[in-house]
């Protein structure tokens, strides 16, 4: 037999990947990726115990991954890896997902200098479905292309035996009541999850800008093509606000702003679409309209923002912690572009944009908005932006959404997700909540809001510090062999905060918080699980219902 150098490699790459004496448990199991580049360089060719056979990308660029499918919760603890080439500073991160869409790091790779083709890593044990090897970084000349990925575990000493008669309980401390009465935005009160109209004078400030604005490609298809002149003024707008159970104004919410086009009247009434899901995943909604509510000059883009300003300028005089909480600009079909105008729009003047919903959309507004208005550009392109149709929509065809996506990914956005439902040209509900969580999971997290100021009139009681507290979370299961906890404060991450056992059965973790609305819920042995002690339930967070706390000081 003739041994070549080929030969003496791969005899070599075989040896450096049994550098772990365990099962592998990726072998076999479904695998795909970002792109491949042939049938003969498939993503199942990275995990299919043969060091002849690798994926390869389909191109040179870094925004590729691989990723395979344990087919349910699989403990891990160990990711060994073969790269294509020798010598090459790959970088890259490994991440764990239970439902493929929230994303945990398991080990950060994306700052490594390390030259091996074979690289094994260990991390804290866990137990996701998915696990995912996505490229930070390419060396020159180099693709992604992977020989194999193989993963280990470590299992733990078996567990205690529980009673058979004894069900799981869990417990949790601190909490109060979700709501409170009285709730007010100037003279208005409100009651949380439904949705409120509050009519007040245009600002003068809102109009002085809103002139300015140049016409856009919306308002040309309205047979408008002017700025807004003095005599189209309206006297009046009338804001729609909805807030969640628990609200409190003096803190830092996620906040939704819903848009239609010039040709859809009443942003408001679209409201309708989005407020449940919204607030019962802890959001703030809002909406405008001019009044009387109209198509024509006095409804184009210029003149829709006025109205937002005017409510938003408002709202800061009232609440003022409204000036720094997180926004995303939302909207069906029309509204989706109008929203793209409205997130260039909320950055040019300083507002905290975290992301855009786009549903229905078949034209990218959003990079029209940036040629219009010229706001900051790096800030605006760290916005996420979820897209979703109907792959029935015989107005917005999948495709065409991609195409939306496509021109995003070139104007430089790179939080971008495509999802489609089931249905023709109208809002799936089930996907705001997604989207909504996603987005969330793509932003930073909240500063503190200031609470020493003044509250509104009527507004529920609050501490005068944010500072974060100790908060205690506790879940009793004795068979269960390994609990998280993950919430809202930490983007669902579900692996990062690993509970203890005690001698009886509990589980328990203690983590700082800032007071206020949390929710949350418990992973055991790789299966979210609300927590069945408290009857207060949200829907923010992956697989279903969560559990929602009022931490106090």
């Amino acid at each position: 037999m003739k041994i070549t150098f080929g030969t003496i490699m791969v005899l070599a790459l075989w040896m450096a990947s049994k550098t772990v004496a365990q099962t592998n448990i990726a072998l076999g199991k479904p695998a795909t990726a970002s792109s491949e580049e042939k049938t003969e360089r498939a993503a199942s060719m990275a995990n299919d115990d043969n060091l002849w056979t690798r994926w390869s990308a389909s191109n040179g660029s870094k925004d590729q991954w691989w990723q395979v499918d344990l087919q349910s919760p699989t403990q891990i603890a160990a990711c060994e890896i073969t790269w294509e080439k020798n010598g090459q500073p790959y970088q890259y991160v490994i991440e764990g997902s239970l439902d493929g869409h929230t994303w945990a790091i398991l080990s950060d790779q994306s700052a490594s200098t390390d030259t091996r083709q074979t690289r094994l890593h260990q991390f804290r044990t866990c137990s996701p479905r998915y696990v995912r090897v996505r490229v930070t970084t390419l060396p020159p000349h180099c693709w992604a292309s992977i020989y194999e990925v193989k993963l280990f575990a470590t299992v733990p000493p078996p567990p205690p035996a529980a009673p058979a008669e004894t069900a799981p309980v869990a417990t949790t401390n601190n909490t109060t009541p979700s709501s409170a009465p009285g709730l007010q935005l100037g003279d208005t009160e409100l009651q949380p999850g439904k949705i409120t109209r509050i009519q007040m004078p245009l600002s003068a400030s809102a109009w002085t800008f809103a002139k300015s604005l140049p016409v856009t490609s919306l308002d040309r298809r309205d047979n408008v093509h002017e700025r807004l002149r003095d005599d189209q003024r309206p006297d009046q707008i009338e804001l729609g606000i909805a807030v969640p159970a628990g609200f409190d104004p003096r803190r830092s919410w996620p906040t939704l702003i819903v848009n239609v086009s010039g040709d859809t009247p009443g942003s408001i009434r679209h409201m309708n679409s989005y407020y449940k899901p919204a607030t019962e995943a802890g959001w703030v909604v809002l909406a405008t309209d001019t009044v009387p509510v109209g198509k024509g000059p006095t409804d184009v883009a210029a003149m829709r923002w006025a109205a937002m300003q005017t409510a938003l300028e408002y709202l800061h005089k009232q609440w003022p912690a409204s000036k720094t909480w997180r926004y995303v600009c939302a909207g069906f079909s029309g509204g989706a572009k109008m929203s793209g105008y409205f997130g260039a729009l909320m950055v040019k003047n300083g507002y905290n944009l975290i992301g855009m919903y786009f549903v229905g959309c078949n034209e990218d507004m959003a990079s029209e908005g940036i040629k219009l208005y010229n706001p900051p550009v790096d800030r605006f392109k760290t916005a996420a932006v979820f897209l979703s149709t109907g792959n029935a929509d015989k107005y917005v065809s999948v495709a065409q959404l991609k195409a939306v996506c496509d021109s995003l990914k070139r104007r430089g956005f790179t939080k971008l997700r495509t999802e489609s439902f089931e249905g023709g040209h109208t809002v799936h509900q089930p996907h705001i909540s997604e989207g909504l969580a996603w987005i969330l999971q793509q932003a930073p997290a909240p500063a503190p809001a200031a609470l020493g100021t003044v509250p509104a009139r009527g507004s529920i009681s609050a501490p005068t510090t944010a500072s974060p507290i100790p908060v205690t979370f506790t879940y009793e299961n004795p068979k269960a062999r390994a609990v998280y906890l993950a919430g809202d404060f930490n983007r669902w991450n579900a692996f990062a905060l690993p509970m203890q056992k005690d001698s009886s059965g509990v589980w328990t973790i203690t983590v700082s918080l800032v007071p206020g609305r949390v929710q949350y819920k418990f992973v055991v042995d790789g299966v979210w699980v609300a927590d069945p002690s408290n009857p207060e339930k949200g829907t923010l967070g992956p697989g279903g219902p969560s559990s929602v706390r009022m931490v106090s000081p």
